[in-house]
């Protein structure tokens, strides 16, 4: 028997056979999973701008298949990832710690934080509301409308005059 491309194994329906028993195993502990609402809800794409995908696969790599934590370095991320800079790094695991994605146990020293790969269940929604969201907008000096000398507003002294 003279050995298929896998195009001609895939093409010929009656071959399928032969093509699942090149499927991935799944005993394999090695292996390693994104969730899939890390891609259908969009987080990928809206933070491909920090790698957040990158920095997550990483983790996903190094996490013991168990427990789900992980430690590696920044220096062991920025060689699998192909991240250079080491600010895009911590901006992607800050964000990913905001999406509550992961959770970090800093340690001190030069040994490596922890992190915890969190259910997708836990993760927050792109729409929700978050603590930074709230602190912009309290910082912004708003009023709904000018208020005059009697605590009557222009808005609400024009309706009254109508």
């Amino acid at each position: 028997m003279t050995m298929k491309s896998l195009k001609q194994i895939i093409i010929n329906r009656q071959d399928l056979q032969q093509v699942t028993n090149l499927k991935r195993r799944k005993d394999k502990k090695t292996r390693f999973y994104i969730d899939t609402e890390f891609i259908i809800n969009g987080y990928a794409s809206k933070y491909r701008n920090i790698s957040l995908i990158d920095i997550y696969s990483v983790l996903a790599m190094h996490a013991n298949y168990k427990t789900q934590i992980c430690f590696p370095s920044i220096a062991k991320i920025i060689e699998e990832s192909g991240v250079k800079n080491r600010n895009t790094i911590f901006k992607a695991l800050k964000k990913l710690e905001e999406l509550n994605m992961i959770k970090i146990f800093s340690t001190k020293g030069r040994n490596a934080n922890r992190y915890i790969l969190l259910d997708s269940k836990l993760w927050r929604r792109l729409n929700d509301i978050t603590g930074n969201t709230v602190e912009q907008y309290q910082k912004q000096d708003i009023t709904v409308s000018p208020t005059t000398t009697n605590n009557i507003s222009y808005d609400t002294r024009n309706n009254i005059n109508k």
